[in-house]
C-alpha cells in the first residue's frame, strides 16, 4: 500500500492525543499504512516530549505512534552542503545533528 497522506506536526499531535474529533473522523477511514510523517515532524514531536520529561504516558503514546506510521527521511543534502567553517552553519549542524542518521 502506498503512502497517501503526509501528516504535519499539529495533525500528528491530534492523532497521538486523540483530542480532535474532526481529525479522528477523517482518519478513521484511512489505513495506517497510508499515513506518514516527515523526519522534521518526528523531530518536533520528540523535542516537544523532551520538554515534558515526566509525561511518561505521552512519551509512550508518541513512540507507539512512530511504530505505526512511516517516517520519511529528511533532506540530507542541505546539511552536507554546509560550509563548516562558517559559524552560523556550524550552529545549525550541531542543533540538527542528533536528528539525522
Amino acid at each position: 500500500m502506498e503512502i497517501r497522506y503526509l501528516l504535519d506536526t499539529n495533525v500528528a499531535s491530534f492523532v497521538i492525543k486523540g483530542n480532535s474529533t474532526a481529525v479522528d473522523r477523517r482518519l478513521v477511514r484511512v489505513p495506517m499504512a497510508q499515513l506518514a510523517i516527515s523526519a522534521v515532524t518526528e523531530g518536533e514531536l520528540r523535542f516537544g516530549a523532551a520538554r515534558m520529561p515526566h509525561a511518561t504516558r505521552l512519551h509512550n503514546m508518541i513512540e507507539d505512534f512512530f511504530l505505526r506510521v512511516a517516517i520519511l527521511p529528511g533532506i540530507q543534502t542541505q546539511r552536507n552542503n554546509m560550509d563548516s567553517s562558517e559559524p552560523r552553519w556550524n550552529a545549525r549542524a550541531s542543533a540538527w545533528g542528533t536528528l539525522m542518521p
